[in-house]
């Protein structure tokens, strides 16, 4: 669990992978997810300046960085999914690449099984849409 977030609004990540522990700066922190990391600056911005999230592609998993009052950067690496569970529905709408970046990372690597998996989780995601407006209706009803 992330020490000192008093600066910061953003929910504490959750189910870390691993916890790298602190490092002195930002750099250092976005180095942990490798050579090809992507730092997500977009979905970064909604967690507050001293936050930021940085992909790692060979992992498939994300670096949560948060400044410390004494500067120093605590990092933890999350799954791809573990990740997504944080970002607020404004966030999908205003940082859509980022978000289509971590989905992509949630899904088997292999074309051949891509559509399936998306077909799979978009029937998943249909029918709990359909639970949520019963659920509604019935509220609605007593009410």
């Amino acid at each position: 669990m992330m020490a000192d977030r008093t600066a910061s609004a953003s929910p504490a990540p959750k189910a870390a992978l691993q916890q790298y522990g602190t490092v002195p700066n930002l750099d250092s922190a976005v180095e942990l997810a490798g050579p090809e990391g992507v730092r997500l600056t977009e979905m970064s911005r909604h967690l507050g300046q001293r936050e930021q999230l940085v992909f790692a592609p060979d992992t498939r998993t994300v670096i949560w960085a948060s400044q410390q009052a004494d500067g120093q950067w605590l990092t933890e690496e999350l799954s791809a999914e573990r990740a997504l569970m944080q970002v607020r529905p404004r966030h999908r709408r205003e940082a859509p690449h980022e978000y289509r970046l971590l989905l992509r990372a949630t899904l088997d690597g292999r074309p051949d099984v891509l559509p399936t998996q998306l077909d799979e989780q978009i029937d998943d995601l249909q029918e709990r849409l359909a639970h949520l407006r019963a659920l509604r209706d019935e509220l609605l009803s007593v009410g």
